[in-house]
């Protein structure tokens, strides 16, 4: 009897020997056989104990669970945590698809020094400090974590807890992922951290061709304060919105400028600079408003730093944070061109004021002007009296006024923007309580505002049109 392979498909799923005739004689039953032969048992094989085998492969081939260390240290949350917050301004906070761009980069070497970075690819922040090794080590490892939980996480303990941070090999790491995990403890507290690869994370190298002075860190952040007030914020002219650095080495000093367009600030500081260089291959820069309010943040008045800057970065270095920043490429506008030589001009009339007082009459009468304009008007008379006055849409008004000293009478007419003067006075504070204000009869001619007591620090106010 002749059959088919088809014919076994029709097995029961019960494990007994089946007949293969008896299934052909079910399937077509009026079908005689041609030749007789002897019936074919067809014995199925048994299923394999799936169980048993799945678990012993995994019981041999699935690695632990049990991470293992490749090196440890510990630290206390006071030396660790504030480092980090700093460090974190340079991280990237916005969101990213690229993973390590929201990290900070960990190096600890064997001797225990952590070294950690910061970087958006516009400014990089490094800060140090010592840790202690517990295990491993044998080289300099580098971790890249991830800034705003390591901050978060690291800030919720208390000052005085001990912290044992404790690299390992992530088991749980999926094919292409990194391989390392970040494990933290304290006391009964353990958190495990993911790790990123560090050698795709963003650095900034200075180039040889740049110019070292030394300035106190007070007379860098004075001169840098003092210029930010008057730079422009999201200008259009991207050029503007940063401070413009000019280097003095022939006289060791520095000039910082700020404009908007409307006003100017600059302010002069001494620099030490680097003897050993003949000529210098950079001789001004524009630094970034955004650097600038995180330099501000970041280095304390004590102490001195070292500035080094190069035609794309500037870097300042202290004994406890170092600050690298990318430059504006642009070219700033002749700032001088707009400051008038008053000492020389003679259309220039010098009328000192009362400081503290004009800011408080500056203050109230610009509650009376137009929201959109803030203009004050400015009149000298003949009696050395300033009038400062406002109005606004819904006729309301306000009038005060202020004696002066001067050489000579002035009878300036003049509108000027409420919050540009104000800010002006501000940066005087630390001086005797009077300042110079220094007025043309022309109604289109630049307001001057200046103090005995520092020469180098002026401030220009363009007046209103109409």
């Amino acid at each position: 009897m002749n059959t088919s392979n088809n014919d076994t498909t029709f097995v029961p799923k019960r494990r007994t020997a089946i007949k293969v005739d008896k299934v052909a004689a079910v399937i077509a039953p009026a079908i005689s056989p041609v030749d007789e032969k002897p019936v074919e048992v067809v014995q199925l094989p048994t299923p394999p104990n799936t169980k048993n085998i799945v678990n012993k492969t995994s019981q041999s081939k699935k690695p632990r669970n049990k991470p293992l260390n490749i090196g440890s240290f510990k630290v206390k949350q006071s030396d660790i945590a504030p480092m980090v917050a700093r460090v974190n301004q340079g991280v990237n906070s916005k969101k990213t698809k690229v993973a390590v761009d929201a990290c900070l980069l960990m190096s600890i070497t064997k001797s225990g020094n952590l070294n950690l970075v910061g970087s958006d690819r516009e400014i990089e922040i490094i800060s140090r400090t010592k840790v202690t090794i517990i295990s491993g080590f044998t080289k300099t490892e580098k971790l890249a974590v991830q800034a705003d939980r390591l901050n978060k996480l690291l800030s919720s303990f208390n000052k005085n807890d001990e912290l044992e941070f404790k690299i390992a090999k992530n088991p749980k790491a999926s094919d292409g992922a990194y391989h390392l995990a970040l494990q933290i403890k304290s006391g009964k507290s353990q958190y495990s951290l993911s790790l990123f690869d560090p050698e795709n994370y963003p650095s900034l190298k200075i180039s040889s061709e740049s110019v070292t002075f030394k300035i106190t860190n007070n007379n860098l952040l004075w001169a840098l304060q003092r210029t930010l007030v008057t730079s422009a914020h999201q200008d259009v002219r991207y050029y503007l919105n940063g401070v413009y650095l000019e280097l003095q080495p022939q006289d060791n000093y520095i000039r910082v400028v700020g404009t908007d367009g409307h006003r100017l600030g600059t302010a002069t500081t001494e620099a030490i600079f680097d003897t050993k260089q003949k000529s210098i291959p950079v001789n001004s820069v524009i630094l970034p408003r955004t650097s600038i309010t995180k330099i501000n943040s970041l280095i304390g008045v004590d102490g001195d730093c070292q500035v080094i800057v190069t035609n794309q970065l500037l870097r300042i270095a202290t004994p406890f944070v170092v600050v690298t920043s990318r430059l504006i490429d642009g070219r700033y506008p002749d700032w001088r061109r707009v400051v008038p030589d008053v000492e020389k001009n003679s259309d220039y009339i010098k009328c000192s004021l009362i400081r503290s007082d004009t800011k408080q009459v500056v203050s109230r009468c610009a509650l009376m002007a137009n929201e959109k304009t803030t203009a004050l008007n400015f009149a000298f008379n003949s009696a050395k009296e300033l009038k400062i006055s406002a109005t606004n849409t819904t006729d309301e008004n306000g009038i005060e006024s202020i004696l002066y000293t001067a050489s000579k009478v002035s009878k300036a007419n003049l509108s000027l923007n409420a919050a540009y003067v104000h800010d002006a006075l501000n940066q005087f504070d630390g001086y005797d309580d009077t300042i110079d204000i220094y007025v043309s009869d022309s109604e289109t001619a630049p307001v001057v505002v200046k103090h005995d007591a520092n020469a180098t620090l002026t401030y220009v106010v363009m007046p209103l049109r109409g």
